[in-house]
C-alpha cells in the first residue's frame, strides 16, 4: 500500500436527523480511493477518537498528511485548536455560492 498522504476532513453542519447527528465527518483519501470514512461528535473526545482511528491505519504518517476542511466559523474551533496543538498540516477553505446557489471555492462565476 502506498503511504497515506491526503486525509480529507469534512465538517458536517447539517441539522440533527434520525440518520446522522451533527458533528464531524472524517475521510481519508489516497491514490487507491477512500481508506477511512467515519463520523464523530464535535467534541474533544470525538476528535481524539478520529485521530486514534487515523493512527491505526496502515502506513499512516501524520507528517505526510494535510487536513482539509471548509471554514464554518466557531463550529470547527475545537478541531482547529487540537490540530494546531499537534502541529499537523491544515488547510481551511472558504466556499462561496453564486446567484444560482452553486458552490465555488474561488468565489468566481461559472
Amino acid at each position: 500500500m502506498l503511504p497515506l498522504r491526503r486525509p480529507g476532513l469534512s465538517v458536517s453542519t447539517l441539522p440533527k436527523t434520525r440518520h446522522r447527528p451533527p458533528g464531524l465527518d472524517w475521510a481519508v483519501y489516497t491514490q487507491q480511493g477512500v481508506q477511512l470514512s467515519t463520523h464523530t461528535s464535535n467534541t474533544l473526545a470525538g476528535i481524539k477518537t478520529a485521530l486514534a482511528e487515523l493512527k491505526a491505519l496502515p502506513g499512516w504518517n501524520p507528517k505526510q498528511a494535510v487536513f482539509c476542511m471548509e471554514h464554518t466559523g466557531i463550529y470547527n474551533a475545537h478541531l482547529l485548536q487540537q490540530l494546531n496543538e499537534l502541529k499537523l498540516a491544515l488547510w481551511v477553505g472558504v466556499l462561496f455560492t453564486d446567484q444560482a446557489g452553486r458552490w465555488d471555492a474561488a468565489g468566481q462565476d461559472r
